[in-house]
């Protein structure tokens, strides 16, 4: 609860005495119906949002190059704790300004267990934006250009946005409110368990022996899985986007890189200008993300030209200035997953059960794939970020 300079224009000052109480406010609706066989639906929205958060942002940061040579007209100095307002002192600070909203449309269709069938099945749109860490306590040392908060960054000085000497620190704040990176837009999951219509009073041999019986009948089948669509994430901090990088899921080109074997889809138009690609099948976007320029040699090379009082051109870096593209507006690749589970309960005498099991995790053998690069927005389908199928047979003696 130390006093620390507050980020401004206002002159203000933040301390532990002033440290307001993070809040959280809900709101929802929901309808429920009764359908026919045992079975029911029910449809909600949740909205949340939450004020006050821990909020990280910058004090004293070095200004930039490029704002300092645009707003001086001389080169930099080689010492960059001469580019501070204090030299030699810096450090992130927190207060309690960070906020975050979310809208979530929730749908569940159940059945309660009648004629050997029980199932579950859930759907969740979610649009979820931050400022910070959507836990609510992390506090990641983010650059101003980051989201690894699962949204927001660290709140930028003036100084560090391009052009724009005088925002406030409201002003500031905005830019740092991203969708979170942390939560899929689309998600279903579901469960159930189907008991096998073999066996006395069953569909199939309902007249079997009770040793036959003992073998065939009480076989249940039980699975619980999800799929979700894929997370929001952004373009390297070191590119900028002048225009929408998003590609057609349809519209995917894939391809091979020369030198490499493996396979590769163009999953949103990043750097890749298509060099060196063979076996292409469909048709490669041109690049839209780019690197910061021109430089003085009219390069976009992630230098910025800048013409010094002398006449001179400077090439001044682009990576410390809070970067103006669009943040976690690309969806990445969903994923898939089912287990299966068959098992059967042998009562043995009165006091003693043996359960037998056989469970498949991601029973559909379905891959997932992994995210593409965050700079040439190449999606390397070379691997998958989940496992193959694996099976298991298992034995549970109680007495």
């Amino acid at each position: 609860t130390q006093t620390v300079p507050a980020e401004g224009n206002s002159g203000e000052t933040w301390d532990g005495r002033n440290w307001n109480d993070s809040r959280d406010q809900t709101w929802n609706i929901t309808i429920e119906h009764e359908l026919p066989k045992h079975t029911g639906l029910r449809l909600s929205y949740i909205g949340t949002y939450g004020g006050n958060l821990e909020q990280q942002y910058a004090v004293n940061d070095a200004e930039p190059n490029y704002n300092y040579t645009r707003r001086t007209g001389l080169l930099p100095p080689s010492d960059t704790n001469l580019l501070r307002g204090i030299k030699n002192w810096s450090f992130y600070a927190v207060n309690h300004s960070g906020y975050s909203r979310d809208h979530s449309f929730q749908a569940e269709l159940h059945r309660t267990f009648g004629n050997g069938v029980a199932f579950q099945a859930f759907y969740t749109f979610t649009r979820a934006k931050t400022t910070q860490d959507p836990s609510g306590g992390g506090l990641p040392s983010n650059s101003i250009n980051g989201d690894t908060a699962g949204g927001g960054a660290n709140v930028p000085q003036s100084n560090e946005v391009i052009g724009e000497p005088t925002l406030t620190y409201a002003q500031r704040l905005r830019l740092t409110y991203f969708n979170y990176t942390s939560i899929p837009p689309h998600r279903v999951t579901f469960n159930g368990i189907y008991a096998l219509p073999f066996g006395k009073g069953k569909h199939f041999a309902r007249n079997a022996s009770t040793p036959l019986n003992y073998l065939i009948g009480g076989w249940q089948i039980a699975t619980i899985g999800g799929w979700n669509s894929g997370y929001w994430m952004s373009l390297s901090s070191s590119l900028v986007q002048p225009g929408s990088v998003r590609i057609p899921a349809s519209q995917r080109a894939t391809l091979n890189i020369s030198g490499s074997n493996d396979r590769y889809r163009q999953w949103f138009a990043g750097t890749y200008a298509g060099s060196g690609a063979t076996n292409v099948s469909g048709t490669l976007v041109a690049p839209v993300a780019r690197l910061a320029g021109p430089n003085c040699s009219g390069a976009y090379n992630g230098n910025l030209a800048v013409t010094l009082a002398n006449g001179n051109c400077y090439n001044a870096a682009f990576s410390a200035v809070y970067n103006p593209a669009p943040r976690t507006n690309i969806i990445g690749p969903g994923a898939w997953n089912d287990d299966l589970s068959l098992y059967k309960h042998f009562t043995i005498g009165e006091k003693v059960d043996l359960r037998f099991a056989a469970d498949a995790f991601n029973s559909l053998n379905h891959p997932t794939d992994n995210g593409p690069s965050s700079t040439t927005g190449l999606q390397d389908l070379a691997g998958q970020s989940n496992g193959p199928r694996q099976i298991q047979l298992s034995l549970r003696l109680s007495f």
